[in-house]
C-alpha cells in the first residue's frame, strides 16, 4: 500500500499488534440513573453490531483493490436514512487516516491528541439528491461516511463506541449490545472505573446543525472523533479547549470517481440508455435518437453530440462506455473532484451548472475575502458560495502532526471563469493580487492562475522583434502520447516563435471563428470551457503557400489534456487556413514546387502545419522545473487522415518580472485559526 507517511508502513494490516483499551464489562460504572436514558437500539442497528464485532478484516476494509464494504443490514431497516448508501466504497486514504486515528488514540499519555478532527471538501460526502429521478441514489464515501468505515473497524477490534452522524441521535455500542438515545437529553454514557487515559470510549461523530457537538460526545472519557467541513462554527470550541489532531481527506482521483459511478443507483439504468444511442454494430440494433433517449439526462446529450457529431468524417460509434467516460471527463472538468457535484452532474449537467454559475457571479473583492476567511480560519463563511468556487487541499506532514492546508479554484472551468473577469483589469491590479497571495502559503496555487492573463498579455504586447526560448517536448509514443520536456534535445532551425505585437480576437464557440486568418492575430474564446487550448495564432508564409498553426494551452488553467473535442475544432481551423490558402494562392501558381532537389514534383494542396505549445510562467526568482509534462485526451489518432490535428509539442516558460520570490513562506496550520511557524518551503 502506498501512503503519504512512509512511518505508518510498518503497521499490520489488522492492529492487533496494539494495546488494546480494557473491554471487560465488569470494568465499565453505569448508574441505573444514567442509564434509563438510554433504550436498545432498533434490530437492524444489534444485527450491524453482531456481524462486525470481533469480525476478522477481510480484503474489502484493508485491500484498495476491494474497496466495497456493504452497510447491510443497516440498509434494510425502515429508519436508515434513504440518503445513505447501501455501500461504501472504501480508498486508499480511508485506510491511511484509519491507521493514523488508530494510533494517535493508543499513543502514551502525554504525548498523544486529545482527539481528531477530520475536514474535508464540502461536497466529498453524502447528501439528499435533490434531482426529479427516480432512484437515484448517490453512494460513496467522504468525510461523513468516513465515520461508518472508522466505526466498522473499531467493532472489529471489539471497541466501545459511541456514534453520531447528525448531533443529535446517539447510538453506544457497548459490550455486546447498542443502545440509542437522543443528545438532547444529556444521557450519560458508561464511565471507566479506572482512571488510566487508556481505557475510554470512542466518539465518532458529525453535526448536521451549524453548532458545537453536545455534551455526551465530548464526554471527559471519550475519545472524540468529528468529521466537518471547514465551517469553524462546527468545532472551534472545542477543539481550541482539547488540541486534536487536525487532519484532511484528499479530494477523489479520476480512477476513484469511475469506480464509484459503476455502485450508483442510476448507472445502470443511465447504461442501458446509452446503450440505445450507440448500439453495437454487431447486435444490428437501431440507433435510438439521442436527444429522445436522453431527455432525462439534462446536459448529457449536448455533451455527446460535440464530441461524436454526425458528420461525414467524424462518424464515430463509441461504446456506451466510451461516452459515459467522456460525460465524467467534462463533469470532472467543469465541476473538479468532489463527488457530490460530479455524480450529480452526470444525472442533470445543466441543473448542476447553473448552480455554479450563480455561485460565480462574484466581483474579485468578494473572491478575496472569502479566499482571506478561508486562510485565517477565524470566522464562518458562506459554503453555498465557497465550496463552489475553491477547493481545500491537505497537505500530509507526518503521520501525528497536523496537516497543511492548500487553497485552488475548485475546477479548470471554475478557474478560467473566474480570469475571464481579468480581462479588463489593469497589470497594477493583478499583480497586487498576485503578491496577496503569494504571502500566504496555503493561497499561492492561486496566484498561479492570475499569472495566465499577464502570460497571455506578454505574448500579445511584447515587440521586441525576437523569438521566445522554445524547449523541446519528445512523445513517449502512447495513444493518447505524453509530451515531456527535453532540453537536450534541440531545436529544429525552422521552429521559432516571434516576439512581435499581435492583435486579439475573440470568438464565441467554432461557429464564429473568422473566415479570413491573419499574420499576427491571437484569437481566444470567450468561453472558459473551450476544449483543448487557451488560444491560437496562425505564422504565414506565402512564399511556400504554407502556414503554421499555433495551438496555445496555459498550464496552470487545466488539470488534465483537456478534451478531445478539441481535436475536432482544430481539423475545423486547418481546413479553413487550407481553403485560405488556396484562395489567396494566384491561380497559374497553384501548382507549387515542395524542393528545388525535386523540380517535377508538385502538389495542388497547400500546406498547414500544427504545433502545440504548452505555456507556464513564473517570478524570477522561482525554482525552474526540472521537466515539464502534457497528457493529450484520448483521440489523437482518429479521423487523421483529411485533416490532420496532430503535430509537434514545445514548452515555453514566461519570466513575469515584479514579484517576490516564493521563498521563506512558513508551514501553515489549521490549529488556532492561525498562521504556525514551520519549515520554509517553496511553492
Amino acid at each position: 500500500m502506498q501512503t503519504n507517511f512512509p512511518s505508518l508502513m510498518f503497521l499490520p494490516t489488522t492492529c492487533r499488534a496494539f494495546a488494546i483499551p480494557d473491554l471487560d464489562v465488569d470494568n465499565w460504572a453505569w448508574h441505573e440513573d444514567d442509564k434509563t436514558l438510554w433504550i436498545l437500539a432498533r434490530p437492524a442497528w444489534q444485527s450491524f453490531f453482531t456481524k462486525w464485532r470481533g469480525a476478522s478484516e477481510c480484503d474489502s476494509l484493508a485491500d484498495p483493490s476491494s474497496p466495497k464494504l456493504s452497510l447491510a443490514p443497516l440498509t434494510e431497516s425502515s429508519s436508515y436514512p434513504r440518503e445513505f448508501p447501501m455501500v461504501i466504497l472504501v480508498r486508499e486514504s480511508y485506510t491511511e487516516m484509519f491507521h493514523r486515528v488508530w494510533v494517535c488514540a493508543l499513543t502514551p499519555p502525554g504525548l498523544k491528541d486529545t482527539g481528531v478532527l477530520i475536514i474535508g471538501q464540502p461536497g466529498t460526502g453524502t447528501y439528499s439528491t435533490p434531482l426529479m429521478l427516480p432512484k437515484i441514489v448517490i453512494v460513496f464515501l467522504g468525510k461523513t461516511l468516513f465515520l461508518f468505515y472508522l466505526l466498522v473497524r473499531l467493532l472489529q477490534q471489539k471497541q466501545n463506541v459511541l456514534f453520531s452522524l447528525d448531533g443529535s441521535q446517539l447510538f453506544l455500542f457497548f459490550h455486546d449490545t447498542v443502545y440509542s438515545a437522543m443528545a438532547g437529553m444529556s444521557p450519560t454514557p458508561p464511565t471507566p472505573k479506572s482512571s488510566s487515559p487508556d481505557v475510554f470510549i470512542w466518539s465518532l461523530f458529525d453535526i448536521s446543525a451549524r453548532q458545537e457537538p453536545p455534551f455526551p460526545l465530548l464526554s471527559y472519557h471519550c475519545f472524540p472523533v468529528q468529521t466537518a467541513s471547514p465551517d469553524p462554527v462546527r468545532f472551534k470550541i472545542w477543539t481550541k479547549e482539547t488540541k486534536p489532531l487536525i487532519a484532511g481527506l484528499p479530494l477523489w482521483t479520476r480512477e476513484e470517481l469511475s469506480l464509484a459511478l459503476q455502485y450508483q443507483d442510476g448507472y445502470v439504468n443511465f447504461l442501458d440508455t446509452l446503450r440505445q444511442v450507440y448500439p453495437d454494430k454487431d447486435s444490428f440494433q437501431p440507433r435510438m435518437d439521442p436527444v429522445i433517449a436522453l431527455d432525462r439526462f439534462p446536459g448529457a446529450d449536448a455533451i455527446l453530440q460535440e464530441r461524436y457529431p454526425m458528420t461525414v468524417e467524424d462518424t464515430i460509434s463509441p461504446s456506451p462506455e466510451d461516452a459515459l467516460d467522456t460525460l465524467l471527463d467534462a463533469a470532472i472538468e467543469r465541476f473538479g473532484y468532489a463527488a457530490r457535484d460530479v455524480f450529480h452532474a452526470m444525472f442533470d449537467f445543466r441543473a448542476i451548472t447553473l448552480e455554479h454559475e450563480a455561485a460565480l457571479q462574484i466581483s474579485h473583492q468578494d473572491l478575496q475575502q472569502i479566499i482571506a476567511t478561508l486562510a485565517r480560519r477565524d470566522s464562518v463563511f458562506d459554503p453555498q458560495l465557497s465550496h463552489r468556487i475553491i477547493v481545500i487541499h491537505p497537505i500530509p506532514d507526518r503521520p501525528m502532526s497536523g496537516d497543511r492546508w492548500a487553497l485552488n479554484f475548485k475546477a479548470d472551468w471554475v478557474g478560467r471563469s473566474v480570469l475571464k473577469k481579468l480581462d479588463v483589469v489593469e497589470d497594477t491590479i493583478i499583480r497586487q493580487k498576485v503578491n496577496l497571495f503569494r504571502q500566504i502559503p496555503q493561497t499561492a496555487a492561486l496566484a498561479g492562475w492570475y499569472f495566465e492573463p499577464l502570460a497571455h498579455r506578454q505574448l500579445t504586447e511584447n515587440s521586441m522583434g525576437n523569438f521566445w526560448p522554445l524547449i523541446t517536448m519528445t512523445s513517449n509514443g502512447a495513444d493518447p502520447p505524453e509530451f515531456t520536456s527535453d532540453v537536450s534535445s534541440p531545436i529544429p532551425d525552422n521552429v521559432k516563435f516571434a516576439q512581435v505585437t499581435r492583435k486579439v480576437v475573440i470568438f464565441q464557440s467554432t461557429t464564429d471563428l473568422p473566415t479570413l486568418f491573419q499574420q499576427h492575430e491571437y484569437y481566444q474564446p470567450a468561453t472558459p470551457n473551450f476544449p483543448l487550448f487557451d488560444a491560437f495564432t496562425v505564422d504565414f508564409y506565402s512564399s511556400r503557400n504554407s502556414a503554421i498553426l499555433w495551438v496555445l494551452q496555459m498550464t496552470v488553467s487545466r488539470s488534465h489534456g483537456g478534451s478531445a473535442v478539441g481535436y475536432q475544432v482544430i481539423r475545423k481551423i486547418v481546413a479553413a487556413l487550407k481553403k485560405q490558402l488556396q484562395e489567396t494562392l494566384p491561380t497559374k501558381k497553384r501548382k507549387w514546387k515542395t524542393t528545388k532537389a525535386d523540380d517535377k514534383q508538385t502538389v495542388s494542396e497547400p500546406l498547414v502545419e500544427v504545433r502545440y505549445l504548452l505555456i507556464s510562467s513564473r517570478a524570477p526568482n522561482d525554482p525552474v522545473q526540472p521537466t515539464k509534462k502534457w497528457r493529450f485526451p484520448k483521440g489523437w489518432h482518429e479521423n487523421c487522415k483529411t485533416y490532420d490535428h496532430r503535430g509537434d509539442a514545445y514548452w515555453l516558460e514566461i519570466i513575469l518580472t515584479d514579484y517576490p520570490s516564493s521563498t521563506g513562506l512558513w508551514g501553515w496550520s489549521l490549529r488556532d485559526g492561525v498562521v504556525v511557524g514551520g519549515q520554509g518551503y517553496r511553492v
